[in-house]
């Protein structure tokens, strides 16, 4: 039996595959506000608290055109007493506290979006507030959100944890099958 490269690098885009995210996430609310039709994405789905990626997507109501123009910001806030509270690593310079985010095409990977990265601070009921323009002009969305309990740190890092043995391991075998040849 000969073992080929390129089925086992196949093999490697194949698993890799099952981690691949897209843009956006699941749809949290979509709602008209003005001439608008908004659409607001939530990625990890279901929301946990932590980081969080919220994309918007504006949409003309009458046409359904996609609208690039306008100036959005993001807020989140807890609407009841907070549950548990996110893990953040020792290292990490996201902001801690939740405010005022700006909604940016450079934030996303689909150029039809508005995103941004927002810090979740804890678990329970929460609302996000879509501000679409500035000014006297500026349409408001509010949705409510559930954001769900903090992943385990260990499960949200065991990919990482587990790529050094993997490869150690990968290492050893080749090493092996070099000396019988």
């Amino acid at each position: 039996m000969s073992f080929r490269i390129p089925h086992f690098a196949f093999l490697i885009l194949l698993a890799t595959a099952l981690w691949a995210r897209a843009d956006g996430g699941a749809v949290l609310s979509q709602q008209k506000a003005g001439p608008w039709l908004v659409t607001l994405f939530g990625s990890p789905t279901p929301l946990r608290a932590g980081p969080a990626d919220l994309s918007v997507m504006i949409q003309d109501a009458a046409t359904g055109a996609p609208v690039l123009d306008q100036s959005i910001s993001v807020k989140v806030q807890a609407t009841a007493t907070p549950g548990s509270e996110a893990w953040m690593p020792p290292c990490c310079t996201m902001k801690k506290s939740a405010g005022v985010v700006a909604a940016t095409h450079a934030a996303a990977q689909n150029k039809l979006l508005y995103a941004a990265n927002v810090i979740l601070p804890a678990s329970g009921p929460h609302e996000a507030i879509v501000q679409i323009g500035a000014g006297d002009t500026a349409e408001i969305l509010e949705t409510k959100l559930e954001v769900q309990p903090p992943a385990p740190p260990l499960s949200s890092y065991w990919a990482f944890l587990a790529a050094p043995p993997v490869f150690v391991g990968l290492f050893a075998l080749n090493q092996r099958l070099r000396r019988r040849a």
